[in-house]
C-alpha cells in the first residue's frame, strides 16, 4: 500500500476510538459503574467536556484514570469499580466504528500485515472483539497490555509487532485516536495518521503537529489517500 508516495506493508491499529466506537457506550458504562458506587459524576463529566474541546488527553492507563477521577478510592475500590465497569461492557459492548471492518479486509486484501496495539490486556481487547464480531485471525500481531513488553507509548512497545511480522518501523504506519497513541508512533519511529472517532478533537492533533492531510475522520478514510 502506498502513502505519500511510500509503500508499506504494515498498519498498526489501536482498537478503541480506532477499530471499536468507544464513544457508544463507554461513558454509560462509566456512569453506570461509578453510580452503583456512589461517586460524584462531575470530575468525569468534566475530563470528557476537556476530551471533546481538545484541552486534555485519555489516560491510557484505566486504574490512572479512575484514580484522576475520584483520589480517594483505595487499590481495592478501584479494582471493585473496575469489574462493575467489565460487567457494564459485556451488556452494551462498542461495535465496530463504520467502515473498520471492511478497512482491515482490505489491507488484508493488499497483502499488509495488520497489528493492533492497545494499552488493554489481551483478555479485555479479545472479549470486546468478540462482541463486535471481529476475529482475532485478522491480526497478525498484537501489543497489549502485561506481555512483558513496554506498554503504550514507550520505546520499545512496538517491537513484538516487528518481529512477529519481519517488518521494521519505516515499513510500517499507525493510526490512533489519541495523544498517546502520537507519541507511540514517534518513540518507535513509525508513520502517525490520526483519527477523529474516538471523541479528541482536531486541535489536539494539530498542536502536536500532526499535518492536516493525517487527520482523518475515521480508519476507512486512509483508503481514499
Amino acid at each position: 500500500m502506498k502513502l505519500f508516495g511510500k509503500k508499506l506493508k504494515l498498519a498498526i491499529l489501536d482498537v478503541d476510538g480506532t477499530i471499536l466506537d468507544l464513544l457508544k457506550n463507554f461513558e454509560v458504562n462509566l456512569v453506570q459503574a461509578a453510580s452503583l458506587m456512589r461517586l460524584p459524576l462531575k470530575p468525569f463529566h468534566d475530563h470528557m467536556r476537556d476530551l471533546r474541546n481538545g484541552k486534555t488527553s485519555l489516560h491510557v492507563d484505566f486504574e490512572k484514570g479512575v484514580s484522576s477521577f475520584w483520589p480517594h478510592l483505595s487499590g481495592e475500590e478501584i479494582k471493585n469499580f473496575e469489574s462493575l465497569f467489565r460487567e457494564a461492557e459485556c451488556s452494551q459492548p462498542y461495535p465496530p466504528i463504520e467502515g473498520s471492518i471492511e478497512t482491515l479486509l482490505r489491507f488484508k486484501e493488499l497483502g499488509m500485515s495488520v497489528a493492533v496495539c492497545t494499552s488493554n490486556t489481551e483478555s479485555v481487547m479479545l472479549k470486546r472483539f468478540e462482541a463486535a464480531g471481529i476475529s482475532p485471525a485478522l491480526f497478525d500481531a498484537m501489543s497489549v497490555a502485561g506481555n512483558g513488553c513496554p506498554m503504550k507509548p514507550n520505546k520499545g512497545c512496538l517491537n513484538i509487532i516487528f518481529k512477529s511480522t519481519g517488518y521494521a518501523a519505516d515499513q510500517a504506519f499507525y493510526v490512533g485516536d489519541t495523544e498517546a497513541d502520537f507519541q507511540t508512533a514517534k518513540n518507535n519511529g513509525v508513520d502517525f495518521f490520526a483519527v477523529l472517532s474516538g471523541g479528541v478533537g482536531c486541535k489536539v492533533f494539530e498542536r502536536l503537529g500532526v499535518e492536516s492531510d493525517r487527520i482523518l475522520n475515521k480508519l476507512s478514510d486512509i483508503l481514499t489517500i
